[in-house]
């Protein structure tokens, strides 16, 4: 039987995202399963794999095709995988497939001797025919969607139309993730694919655009909740993230379809809770009311500026009122939300980027994935931004090589310049922070108490740095505004090591007091409550011990 190993290489600062299998890879997987093949998932960004035992994994299986998903931020890491493989005498069929894949596909065959070909779109029908070809020897190189080199240039075949029917698919293939979907009993799912919007910075629309057909295409309700009890009764999953680009969907079809996905999941009897991502003018009430009932517990949105300017710049077809009015529904409704914005691009101004945070500091640091409040526009290659910045002559030079796409860009307001190094100087040292609290405040820590700790330290950290950031903006004079900075980062260095000092010697599993000062404000564990119960409670057992009647001195026995 042909093996075929499919491949997800580590990407640059992975570690801060949640545990998510690959729905692409494990999608690509069964289709090849279902063909016949023998398909194997290394996933190094679910599960760490080291880089040396994820080279010797790929050669112990001795596939005929290898698989690569590619992404911006870990091409380094694939790269230097494929330049190991082929040092090391590997002959097998390299590809590569995923959004930052097909758009810089020429630029990865010219930059990247050791691939042989780039998927490029939808990749299921593609991967199938190039596996059938190279397991057994036929012409590849006119198969749709792929591109290759013709006479040593890049060549790229015709795109056949999307899937029109997804149901066809099957389940995706999870063997790859099932231990630690068993672990933390949540899993991912995909609803429907593509989005009805048109927001100029999302790779989306673009990437389904290579071939023909409607760029939002739904699974069925009853296939959706099928996997969903398929998830339940493997894995005892009882938490679903719907990974959907936009789970709602167009109009009034989309809030049906919705609809009926929780009136499945209450007809099933299925004990689960669920978020989902919506766009701030999909958030209907009586929608959300009904997702509720059938244990919606989180909802996404990407608002993504409260500047007017910003939205049009980013395509984004909604208003400031609107993005207000959503989390006025959300808060009304009193459902959990999250929301993610992207204050910064090449045209923000200091007023534009403090009139941002002023919202979020509104709003709540709670309703705000950590430093997600500091997230810079990233024009990828393939996006109408992009090509907008290309044209306007803003976008600077990229570092990671042409594959890499040319992601920077330059500040056209002269305080930016000056001001954007101190920002990112406190995203940097909020990020270090967050990873050092995240590596503390884990498995094998159970105790609430200990993770309440380390959630309120997080809190108060996130709150500093917004803080110093609106100092910043204020500030004319770079002197003070550098200086605040600076003290700020090493305020959250003191006490991220304190803690890590206090969990070195074993004062967290003893209950001994550890306090942290952060943006004048302090932090003690145990917390007030505890302690003073704590006091009482011991109080309680003294009087009882000093009260109790002494023994009968007859009483022993002889």
């Amino acid at each position: 039987m042909t093996r075929i190993v499919l491949v997800n290489c580590r990407g640059a600062g992975s570690a801060t995202r949640l545990a998510t299998e690959h729905l692409g890879l494990a999608s690509l997987a069964a289709v090849l399963d279902r063909d016949g093949f023998s398909v194997t998932v290394l996933d190094a960004n679910y599960e760490p794999i080291p880089r040396r035992v994820l080279l010797r994994r790929i050669q112990e299986e001795a596939p005929a095709l290898i698989g690569f998903t590619l992404y911006y931020n870990n091409a380094d890491a694939t790269a230097r995988i494929i330049e190991d493989l082929r040092g090391a005498g590997c002959r097998s069929h390299v590809t590569l497939g995923g959004h930052h894949a097909t758009f810089n596909a020429f630029d990865l065959l010219v930059e990247w001797p050791g691939v042989d070909s780039v998927v490029c779109g939808e990749g299921e029908g593609t991967l199938v025919d190039l596996a059938r070809a190279v397991s057994t020897g036929q012409a590849w190189d006119a198969l749709p969607n792929l591109a290759c080199r013709r006479d040593g240039q890049p060549h790229a075949n015709p795109c056949r139309p999307l899937i029109a029917d997804l149901s066809q698919l099957p389940h995706p293939h999870r063997e790859a993730f099932s231990r630690t979907l068993r672990r933390t009993r949540t899993a991912t799912v995909v609803s429907s694919r593509g989005c009805f919007g048109r927001c100029a910075f999302c790779s989306i629309r673009a990437f389904y655009r290579f071939s023909e057909g409607p760029c939002w295409r739904p699974f069925s309700p009853r296939r959706v909740v099928d996997e969903i009890e398929a998830l339940v009764r493997a894995h005892g999953v009882n938490r679903i993230r719907f990974m959907d680009d936009e789970f709602a969907g167009p109009g009034e079809r989309g809030r049906r379809r919705a609809r009926a996905i929780a009136a499945e999941i209450l007809g099933r009897r299925l004990d689960i809770r669920f978020t989902v991502v919506c766009r701030p003018d999909s958030l209907d009430a009586d929608l959300l009311q009904d997702l509720m009932k059938a244990g919606l517990e989180c909802v996404d949105v990407g608002v993504e500026s409260w500047v007017p300017r910003q939205l049009a710049l980013y395509g984004k077809g909604v208003s400031v009122a609107q993005n207000w009015a959503a989390v006025k529904t959300l808060e009304r409704l009193g459902i959990p939300y999250r929301l993610y914005v992207m204050p910064i691009d090449p045209y923000v101004t200091p007023e534009e980027l403090r009139q941002n945070l002023e919202a979020v500091a509104r709003i709540g640091l709670e309703h705000f994935h950590e430093n997600s409040f500091l997230t810079r526009l990233i024009p990828f290659k393939g996006t109408a931004i992009h090509e907008r910045l290309r044209k306007e002559g803003v976008l600077g030079s990229s570092s990671g090589g042409i594959a890499a796409g040319r992601l920077g860009y330059r500040f056209l307001d002269r305080r930016m310049r000056r001001l954007y190094p101190q920002v990112r100087l406190l995203a940097r040292g909020l990020h270090k922070a967050s990873e050092r609290l995240r590596r503390l405040f884990r498995a094998p820590f159970n105790e609430r108490e200990v993770l309440a700790f380390g959630a309120e330290v997080k809190q108060a950290s996130t709150r500093a740095v917004l803080e110093c950031c609106l100092d910043l903006l204020a500030s004319d004079q770079p002197g003070p505004a550098a200086a605040g900075v600076r003290a700020t980062l090493a305020e959250l260095d003191r006490a991220t090591v304190a803690i890590a000092r206090a969990a070195e010697r074993g004062r967290f599993e003893r209950c001994a007091p550890v306090a942290v000062r952060i943006g004048g404000r302090e932090i003690v564990f145990p917390r007030r409550a505890v302690r003073e119960a704590t006091a009482l409670l011991v109080d309680a057992m003294c009087r009882s011990v000093l009260s109790a009647d002494p023994a009968p001195a007859d009483s022993r026995a002889p």
